[in-house]
C-alpha cells in the first residue's frame, strides 16, 4: 500500500511532464510491461497518477489496475482533490471501481466516495457485495459543507479520562492522523 507520508510525497509536475509520462506509461503496456508502468506511477503525486490512468485507452487501464493493488488504487483517489478523483473514478467506471472498493476497508472505501460525484458514487455503493456504510452521507451535493464534512471525529464526554481519548483517536484508524484534538462533548453530543 501506498501511505507516503507528506514529506516524501512528490509535488504535482507539468501538464507537459505528465504527457511525457503518460506516453512512457502507455509504451510499457503496450510492451507487457505493466508492472514497470505501474512503478513509474507510483513515484508521481496522486493528482498525476489519476490524470494519467484516466487518459489510458480501456485496455490499457484494465492492464494496469489489474498490477495495481486495491489499496494504492484508493488512497490515489482519496488524496485527490474531489474534482479529479471525480473525473478519474468516471474514467474508470463505477463495475472497475466496485471491483477495488470491495477489496479495501470499508473505511478507506467511504472515503473513496466522499470524493466522488454522489451518483458515481450511489452507482458503485449498490453495485457492492457489502454497502459502504454511512452511505446517507453520499447524498451531499459537491461544494457544499456537507460534502467536505468528515463523518468521524475523535469525541469524549466532558469526564473522560486521557486513555478513553486515546482510544476515541484509535477508533479512527488511519483517519487518527487527520485531527490534532479530541473534543468533549455533553450528554447531548453538543461541544461542551
Amino acid at each position: 500500500m501506498m501511505n507516503m507520508p507528506d514529506e516524501n510525497r512528490p509535488g504535482i509536475i507539468s501538464p507537459q511532464q505528465v504527457g511525457v509520462i503518460a506516453h512512457q506509461v502507455r509504451s510499457l503496456i503496450r510492451a507487457g510491461e505493466e508492472n514497470v508502468a505501474w512503478e513509474t506511477l507510483q513515484r508521481l503525486h496522486p493528482a498525476d497518477m489519476g490524470t494519467i490512468l484516466a487518459s489510458l485507452p480501456r485496455s490499457g487501464r484494465d492492464s494496469l489496475l489489474r498490477v495495481m493493488d486495491p489499496d494504492s488504487v484508493a488512497w490515489m483517489l482519496r488524496q485527490m482533490n474531489p474534482v479529479q478523483a471525480g473525473r478519474v473514478a468516471a474514467r474508470l467506471g463505477s463495475r472497475a471501481l466496485s471491483g477495488i472498493l470491495e477489496q479495501v476497508n470499508p473505511r478507506a472505501a467511504l472515503g473513496v466516495m466522499l470524493r466522488i460525484h454522489p451518483r458515481n458514487a450511489r452507482q458503485v455503493s449498490q453495485s457492492l457485495e457489502q454497502p459502504v456504510p454511512d452511505t446517507e452521507l453520499l447524498v451531499h451535493p459537491a461544494g457544499t459543507a456537507g460534502a467536505l464534512m468528515l463523518p468521524e471525529f475523535p469525541s469524549v464526554p466532558v469526564g473522560a479520562q486521557v486513555s478513553q481519548a486515546l482510544a476515541s483517536l484509535r477508533d479512527l484508524g488511519e483517519n487518527r492522523h487527520e485531527f490534532n484534538r479530541v473534543y468533549a462533548v455533553e450528554e447531548d453530543g453538543s461541544l461542551a
